[in-house]
This record gives structure tokens, C-alpha cells and sequence, in this order.
């Protein structure tokens, strides 16, 4: 037990640490794999989506990695591009603008990994929309932590047909979207968080950071430690007077400079003490341990250490590789945004004009080394709809450019694709140049002018 200046016992339950690192009470289990395995309870969905709100509102490593994951999978650049029919073209644009899809992908991101579903509703028994259906529709993501039943489709119980929502509110078939991650898995169609294995790891790493912040400050309280020595031939009145009085000499420590006098008893030579405690905290162990933490965490999301502030003795090489494992990975978090706007962008297109409309897609393909143009009709289910992604690549600015010179030079790559894969606008960058003045031209220098000095030669040219 250690007390504190007032001889209370010192409690770690009353110092609340850093955000984001809880108490856990209650039994345990040996090796937890989840939240609901630390709780001492069965793998609960509700239990792992809370734990992962939590963690991501409260926790600095669980904030940081899921905004790192967002802003290499989303980024600033989600847009939307134009299709080639015209009917589809104008729904999709009125769809993405009315219902800021730009915005509402973000929130799709981090709902998905913090709790691992998302269900967009379309209005139902809308007025408007039934008056006239020819206008794009609002949708709203449904908080999947409140109330809300499904139905599967019978001989398919993975695969939800319909959604009861909180308020009694049946959506069918064309009025409703779900993902979710781990779905199907079982025949169970609702989905877990994707946090849900490295929040333990991160808890872990936050209580250990609380433990050395309790024990550096148990040590600031103990600036020495002052052995006095008390002739056991006193009586016990006498030796608690003597150890009074010398505990009163060393309330405070002395400035700097000032002469510490202890007294020493010349017959046995028996005396008295002042040592200060070692501040050694093992700090190399401590940061391995700490290291290994972030490690799993890391690995729970399928993240290398670089993206986690932790640079450690990376070096271009290494982060080169590590980068390169890890991009596809990132390119199915990206997926995600992707595969939410194509289906909240088909289901639209149905209700707004009908499961059987057709629309025209153009492609484009090489027959013979020649470019061969073709237009067919599909539904809105085989239409794949225009949305524009940030790149995901582990390469550097010198392989890009080495990527755009060779693709250039063999007359596979237009002007306008290179510049977009160097981060620049084409069609920009000429209007802007064809608006600046034409630099001046250079002028031959007067022969009858005195070279400038620095400039002046002799006959060999030197």
C-alpha cells in the first residue's frame, strides 16, 4: 500500500488518467479478443458499437487512426462525374447535390467503422415525392444504436428484405440500403464493428500511459527519504518527540548550497541517513512495451506503424515497403464510400424511373490498335455510376514522374491524364498561362559591352 503526504492510502480509481482509457470492473477472462470478452460477456453487437463510439470520441490512437484511414481513403477529392446518358446524368447530379453525398460519405466512413452497419432510408408515404416522382428524393442514415428489426428474404437469411425502424415504420424493397461488415457471416446479416478488435489494444495502450503517469507522479511527491536515527534507550515519549522534531528539519529541502547535517552516534558508529530515491523508470523497456502495443492496434486495422506517428528507426525503404503492403487494404476501406454511393445512387434511379428503364453507357475499347466505340442500354443495377476517388498509391513523386515520361513517350498517356497523376489541372494551367504576359526574349549581348565580372574569358575558353 502507498499513502500519500496525509498517510491516505493512494487509489488509482481517483485519478481519471487520459481520455480515453476506462476502468474496467467486473470479471475477466485471460487473453480478452474484444470488449465484450473484458466485460466478462458473450460477444454482444450492441456492447462492441458502444465500446467503439466510445473509443473513437474519446481515444487519441482509435481518432487518429480512423481520420488517417479517412483521409487517405476520401480525402478533399470525392466527386461526382457525368454519364453519358442524359436522363441518368441529370438525376444523378440533382441526387448528389440535394443530399450532399460528399458530406454524407464521410459520416457513412466513420459510422461503418465505429459500428460496423449503415441504413439509409428513403422517405416513405412522401407527398411530394408521390405527386411527382421525377425529383430527386432526400435519404437520412438511421442510427443503427436505436431500435430496429429486419426481415430476410425466406430461403436467404443473409440477405434483409425489410427494416422495421423505431417508429413503426416499415421499409421495403427501394426504400431502404444496408451494408454492413462481417455481414452474412453465419447467416447473420447484421454487421460488427470494424474497430471491434483494436479497441482492446488501444484501451491497453492508454492505461499503460496512465500507469507511468501515476508512477512519475508518486515519485514527485517523495523527493527523499531521511533515515533518523533514534537511541533505542529513550522511552517512547522521548524517541516520538526526536522523530518529530527531525521530520520538522526536513519539511522542506534545503536551496541550493545548504549543508545537510545528520548525526551520527560515535560509540557504534550507527547514524543517520538522507538518500534520494532512484528516478530510473526503466524508460527503454517501457517505450518497447508501449511500441508493441501500438503494434497491435495497428495491426487490428491493418495499419503500418508510419501512419500512426511512430517513426521509430523507419527510413524511406522501409516505409516504402510497409506503405506497399498495406494499399490494398486501404483500397477496401476506400471501397466503402464507392459501394454506398452505387447503391444509394441505383436504388434512386429505380424509384425515380422504374426498375425496367434503360439507360445508355458508352465504352470504349482497343480492337486491332484502334480505339472501338460502342453504346449498349442497361438497367439501373448493371450501371456502374461516375465517382471520382483519391489515388491510393505507395509510390513517390519520382515514380510517378517516371510512370507519366514512359507512358508518355510510348503514346499511351494524354496530356491531360499526366498532369492529373502529377496533382495539376491542364485545362486550368492553360487558361491561366494563356492570360499571363509572354516573358521577355532573351537579347544578344553587346560585343562592344565589358563582360560582367565572373563573366570574362581567356582565349582557351577557361
Amino acid at each position: 500500500m502507498i499513502l500519500d503526504a496525509s498517510g491516505n492510502p493512494i487509489s488509482a480509481s481517483t485519478d481519471p488518467g487520459l481520455r480515453g482509457g476506462w476502468v474496467r470492473t467486473g470479471p475477466g477472462i485471460e487473453r480478452p479478443t474484444s470488449v465484450s470478452q473484458m466485460l466478462g460477456q458473450p460477444v454482444s453487437r450492441h456492447l462492441e458499437r458502444t465500446a467503439a463510439r466510445l473509443a473513437y470520441l474519446t481515444n487519441p490512437l482509435v481518432f487518429g487512426a480512423v481520420e488517417a484511414l479517412h483521409g487517405i481513403a476520401l480525402g478533399t477529392n470525392l466527386t461526382y462525374g457525368r454519364m453519358s446518358d442524359d436522363r441518368a446524368d441529370v438525376a444523378w447530379r440533382e441526387f448528389w447535390e440535394v443530399n450532399h453525398l460528399h458530406e454524407m460519405a464521410d459520416r457513412v466512413f466513420r459510422e461503418r467503422m465505429t459500428d460496423g452497419e449503415t441504413l439509409t432510408l428513403w422517405p416513405t408515404n412522401s407527398v411530394a415525392l408521390t405527386r411527382n416522382r421525377n425529383q430527386p428524393a432526400r435519404i437520412g442514415l438511421y442510427d443503427v444504436a436505436m431500435g430496429w428489426t429486419h426481415e430476410t428474404i425466406p430461403g436467404l437469411p443473409s440477405e434483409i428484405e425489410s427494416v422495421l425502424t423505431d417508429g413503426n415504420t416499415i421499409h421495403g424493397p427501394g426504400e431502404f440500403t444496408y451494408h454492413g461488415h462481417l455481414a452474412g457471416m453465419w447467416n447473420d446479416p447484421r454487421g460488427f464493428p470494424v474497430l471491434m478488435q483494436a479497441v482492446p489494444a488501444a484501451l491497453a495502450y492508454v492505461d499503460f500511459l496512465n500507469s507511468r503517469i501515476r508512477l512519475h507522479r508518486i515519485q514527485s511527491r517523495i523527493n527523499a527519504i531521511y533515515r533518523a536515527f533514534i537511541d533505542p534507550s529513550w522511552s517512547a515519549d522521548q524517541q516520538r518527540k526526536a522523530l518529530q522534531e527531525r521530520a520538522a528539519a526536513f519539511e522542506k529541502i534545503p536551496n541550493d548550497g545548504a549543508v545537510v547535517t545528520i548525526g551520527m552516534n560515535p560509540e557504534n558508529g550507527e547514524g543517520e541517513s538522507f538518500d534520494f530515491p532512484n528516478l530510473d523508470k526503466k524508460s527503454v523497456d517501457s517505450s518497447e512495451d508501449g511500441r508493441l502495443l501500438r503494434m497491435l492496434f495497428a495491426v487490428g486495422l491493418n495499419l503500418p506503424l508510419l501512419l500512426l506517428s511512430d517513426g521509430e528507426d523507419a527510413n524511406k525503404a522501409t516505409g516504402s515497403v510497409q506503405l506497399k503492403s498495406t494499399v490494398m487494404a486501404l483500397e477496401k476501406h476506400q471501397s466503402i464510400a464507392w459501394r454506398w454511393l452505387q447503391s444509394v445512387g441505383r436504388t434512386e434511379l429505380k424509384r425515380r424511373y422504374g426498375p425496367a428503364q434503360t439507360y445508355a453507357v458508352v465504352t470504349r475499347s482497343t480492337k486491332g490498335g484502334r480505339v472501338v466505340t460502342e453504346t449498349e442500354r442497361v438497367t439501373a443495377d448493371l450501371l456502374e455510376l461516375p465517382v471520382t476517388l483519391p489515388e491510393i498509391t505507395a509510390d513517390d513523386a519520382e515514380g510517378i514522374l517516371a510512370k507519366v515520361q514512359y507512358a508518355r513517350s510510348q503514346g499511351w498517356l494524354s496530356a491531360q491524364t499526366g498532369a492529373g497523376m502529377l496533382g495539376m489541372d491542364l485545362l486550368a494551367e492553360l487558361e491561366q498561362m494563356a492570360d499571363e504576359p509572354e516573358p521577355p526574349t532573351s537579347r544578344e549581348p553587346n560585343r562592344n559591352e565589358s563582360p560582367r565580372q565572373g563573366e570574362m574569358e581567356d582565349d582557351n575558353g577557361s
